[in-house]
């Protein structure tokens, strides 16, 4: 059952990083200079950290 659970998480870590990315990616589309490094690095850290968050929780839970 911790097994499965940890795939899910680790599924909708995967999925929820790609929509804040996407999600980025639209909001700073018409952003330039320095700005849209700030908020690319910005949206790319915070989709980074979810994306991780995921991965732990299937290595602790499914092992991984």
């Amino acid at each position: 059952m911790a097994a499965r659970l940890g795939e899910v998480l680790f599924w909708t870590g995967c999925i929820i990083a790609t929509l804040t990315v996407l999600t980025g990616a639209v909001l700073f589309s018409g952003t330039r200079g320095a700005d849209l490094l700030a908020y690319s690095g910005l949206t790319l850290s915070v989709a980074a950290l979810v994306f991780l968050a995921g991965r732990a929780a299937r290595y602790v839970l499914a092992g991984r």
